[in-house]
């Protein structure tokens, strides 16, 4: 009994500590993390984003040539690829069910694939479960929003923000240990398959507004016990303005162990970035992680377009065709 007890006390100490019926594999978090961080390493936005022109003029315009190429995927609900239209040839996979054996069946491995959502947040979920599961794979740089808001559906970014902003960086304090992954999966993209689906069906929204973090910011004598936020964008934005009482972690760069030591996984990390995607990429890994993780919808230029090249803010969609 004593015994026992001493490899009980160990294990907690160690963060380790066993669900009841889930066996607990220690290595299974650095199975996974090294998994993602290696994909990161070799990303990029270019790579992961694709621009409504270039889908539209070098992909669908030819899309006899290209059809053995590419498969276009809209990943918003069946009832907006129904009845708002959707983009030519695009078959219909809702983001929430992309990784059900239902959903995989119907895509091409051997083939690009091009995912789009509403503003971008839901193919980019989609795209980094496909991708990390073996499909090559981009999403479209602003969803439907950059391409016909007539198809929009739902109300397109207003382009005001001037929330306040600091320069002062913030630096963590402690170190956390990282949370525990249960299951009998032992392979990377295994592990990530399942912890996907658990994310894909938990409650909330991936997204959070720029009106609720202000919310969380000015209260956040209160809300630092709950919350921690992270900005996802290079050293340089960051310094020259972010939101109080951010700190810093490279979007590329999430998945370093010394980094995920600054994250507190008993806490909401609420993630942003230029204009929300690479936010939501990153979101996205740290879920599979076992994070609670959030995405600020639209990013930075939601928060304070004056802190956001113009190149990365959404301008006007391009009114390209869509089919129904």
């Amino acid at each position: 009994m004593i015994l026992l007890i001493i490899i009980a006390a160990a294990a907690a100490a160690d963060g380790n500590v066993p669900l009841t019926g889930q066996p607990v594999d220690s290595n299974k978090f650095e199975t996974v993390r090294t998994y993602i961080n290696a994909w990161l390493t070799k990303l990029s936005p270019g790579m992961a984003l694709i621009s409504a022109s270039h889908l539209k003029d070098s992909i669908v315009d030819a899309w006899d040539k290209k059809r053995n190429e590419f498969q276009i995927v809209s990943v918003r609900t069946p009832d907006d690829y129904k009845n708002a239209g959707h983009i030519a040839h695009a078959i219909n996979i809702y983001w929430a069910e992309i990784a059900a054996d239902e959903s995989l069946v119907q895509l091409d491995s051997n083939k690009n694939i091009i995912l789009y959502c509403y503003f971008g947040h839901g193919s980019m979920i989609a795209s980094t479960i496909l991708s990390l599961l073996g499909y090559r794979c981009q999403s479209l740089n602003f969803g439907m929003m950059g391409w016909n808001l007539d198809a929009m559906v739902k109300a397109p970014w207003d382009k005001e923000a001037d929330y306040e902003v600091e320069t002062a960086p913030n630096e963590p304090e402690e170190s956390f240990l990282a949370p525990v992954i249960a299951g009998n999966e032992t392979d990377a993209r295994s592990i990530i398959k399942k912890m996907a689906r658990k994310y894909l069906g938990g409650e909330g929204s991936p997204v959070i507004l720029s009106s609720d973090v202000k919310a969380i910011v000015d209260d956040w004598n209160k809300k630092r016990t709950e919350y921690q936020i992270v900005d996802v964008r290079s050293r340089a934005d960051y310094t020259k303005g972010h939101i109080p009482h951010s700190i810093n972690i490279l979007w590329t760069a999430v998945a370093e162990k010394n980094n995920l030591e600054k994250l507190d996984p008993d806490k909401t990390s609420i993630l942003y970035s230029e204009n929300g995607q690479m936010g939501q990429l990153a979101t996205t890994v740290l879920s599979l992680l076992g994070y609670r993780a959030v995405d600020m919808k639209f990013g930075m230029m939601d928060w304070n377009k004056s802190c956001v090249d113009t190149s990365a803010q959404w301008n006007a969609a391009m009114a390209y065709p869509v089919e129904f």
